[in-house]
């Protein structure tokens, strides 16, 4: 019985320890609307997870040549050919999937994939991840539909007159393809910096991109010669050049990790955040205070960005502590519980023992009363038959004595 209990307590133990030791596994998996689509038109990518996460660390890339960004169920911030989602639910609210939605532009195969992924439990205790890291559409020509012709029953003109001789016809004067207005630039010479990844150009326009000469990356410095509402005039490798008005800054950033610099230019055919189409046209002092809006719009963002930062690891931290304590916790109890069974199966086993032992000795006891009341019983035998003979010896005496007597 006693070998029993003890492997049943090793035997929870053990299960304690794996418990304890073991790590929460979960997946990840790209699901799409629908793999054949035409230009046009919207698609959906779902990444889902096989546990819940309140908090989700990811990037969706995307090929930027043949899909446009439009949105984010997950609060992902789009990088030109990547959405990066840094999710944390201060709420410990769990979420199992992030849906991203793309308009398509151009025919051919769009790949889409996810990379460097962490997820988190409710407890703050990170999963180990395996996902199926692609996905790939395939973009078809939207088909050309004419209308159908209506035919038209013939004219017929009861009086007809002859045929009058028409004026020929001018030749019409092709117009010419609306060339781009040349931007007035305020002079500047200043040195500043890239707040963004940006292509640097020969010219002032992002209809082709033969124009380009290279990518300024994000932090580095370069010379501004001229300030305009749209564009930059700058100072690049001995040669004026142009880059796209809202991507510079006075501020020298932060140095920052050179293995987490996205390599990727932004998307500068558009006016970058500071620069909205109903400022176009405005006085450079309007250009300038939106600018400085934009330092300090920034600047907040990076604020709040460290807080969430430090409250996901203390709250990591927290949660393994936690979890330590927990499993500590279970393991005394259990031992507790073990104990108490293994002594109370003791205390039986001890009562039994005494049982025996007291059943021994009575049964002894007994034998020993009866042994002696055996002897008694012959010693009395003996006894009785000594006094007759005693008895029988003073009879004859007595009549030996009185035959004498009579003769």
């Amino acid at each position: 019985m006693k070998e029993k209990i003890l492997s049943i307590f090793i035997f929870a133990f053990l299960l304690i320890i794996i418990g304890m030791t073991s790590v929460n596994a979960a997946s990840c998996g790209i699901s799409v609307t629908g793999n054949d689509v035409e230009i046009g038109q919207n698609v959906t990518i779902t990444v889902s997870f096989t546990q819940p996460a309140t908090s989700a660390s990811f990037r969706l890339n995307y090929d930027s040549t043949k899909v446009q960004y439009i949105s984010n169920s997950a609060g992902g911030r789009n990088t030109g050919s990547s959405v990066v989602v840094d999710y944390l639910s201060m709420d410990l609210t769990p979420i199992t999937s992030a849906t991203f939605t793309f308009s398509t532009k151009s025919a051919g195969a769009a790949n889409f994939s996810v990379s460097g992924i962490t997820l988190s439990a409710a407890n703050l205790e990170e999963y180990s991840i395996s996902y199926n890291n692609g996905k790939t559409i395939t973009i078809k020509e939207k088909p050309v539909v004419n209308p159908p012709t209506e035919e038209k029953p013939p004219v017929v003109n009861p009086d007809p007159k002859p045929e009058q001789p028409g004026q020929p016809e001018q030749p019409t004067t092709p117009t010419q393809p609306e060339q781009p207005k040349e931007p007035t630039f305020r002079s500047d010479n200043s040195k500043v910096y890239a707040t963004a990844n940006v292509n640097v150009r020969s010219s002032w326009t992002t209809e082709n991109s033969s124009n380009i000469l290279g990518l300024l990356k994000k932090g580095e410095e370069i010379t501004r010669t001229g300030i305009s509402s749209e564009w930059d005039r700058v100072t690049y490798k001995g040669r004026v050049a142009y880059i796209r008005h809202g991507y510079l800054t006075t501020t020298k950033p932060e140095e920052e990790d050179n293995n987490t610099v996205n390599e990727n230019p932004v998307d500068d055919n558009v006016v970058g955040n500071t620069v909205d189409n109903t400022v176009v046209g405005e006085n450079n002092t309007n250009t300038e205070n939106t600018n400085a809006n934009l330092n300090e719009e920034n600047s907040v963002a990076g604020e709040n960005n460290i807080v969430e930062n430090n409250i996901a690891g203390k709250g990591k931290t927290n949660g393994k502590i936690i979890a330590i304590v927990i499993s500590a916790a279970a393991i005394i109890v259990v031992g507790i519980i073990m104990f108490l069974i293994y002594k109370k199966v003791n205390d039986e086993d001890e009562d039994e023992d005494e049982e025996e032992v007291t059943k021994k000795t009575t049964k002894t006891t007994t034998t020993g009363n009866n042994r002696t009341t055996t002897r008694n019983t012959v010693a009395r035998s003996t006894s009785t038959r000594n006094t007759t003979a005693r008895n029988t010896t003073k009879k004859n005496t007595q009549n030996k004595s009185t035959t004498g007597k009579k003769q």
